[in-house]
């Protein structure tokens, strides 16, 4: 049960990214290389300014690199369609300008929470031994640290 549940993640939270790790230091100091987010997947019009996102990196889709930064622009068109999300990492000195504007089509998902690197240290290994069938009971004690962890923020 617990394996079918870990196996079920992209269809419960709507993407297929909904787990990552954050690499480098452009979104320092909200979140630091080696935190997990949580990502959910939403419809673009769900997605406002001062949300954090993950999305598939231009040129980059065959390595899988997602890149989680923060909406600060939203290019509509005159019908309200969401042409494109204006994205930058919260790191000014790594990221004075934003990324490139990204279509709604690139965004993977929504940062629902994070858990911090001293704990995803700890956390993620057990993540990629969940996809073992024979580790049934390790996903529940991911999902109660993960709950616990929105309960004290």
């Amino acid at each position: 049960m617990a394996f079918a549940l870990v196996k079920s993640l992209p269809f419960i939270l709507n993407t297929q990214h909904p787990i990552e790790v954050v690499q480098g230091t452009s979104m320092q100091n909200t979140y630091f290389e080696g935190d997990l987010v949580i990502l959910g997947g939403f419809p673009a019009q769900n997605i406002q300014v001062g949300d954090v996102v993950g999305y598939q990196a231009t040129g980059y889709p065959s390595s899988g690199l997602i890149v989680i930064h923060r909406v600060i622009g939203i290019v509509a068109g005159n019908d309200g369609t969401i042409l494109s999300f204006i994205i930058q990492g919260d790191n000014q000195v790594t990221n004075p300008f934003p990324d490139i504007p990204v279509p709604p089509s690139l965004i993977v998902g929504k940062v629902l929470f994070h858990v911090p690197a001293w704990l995803a240290r700890t956390v993620y290994p057990v993540v990629l031994t969940l996809q073992e069938p024979f580790f049934p009971v390790l996903p529940l004690g991911l999902i109660v640290i993960i709950l616990l962890l929105r309960v004290v923020k």
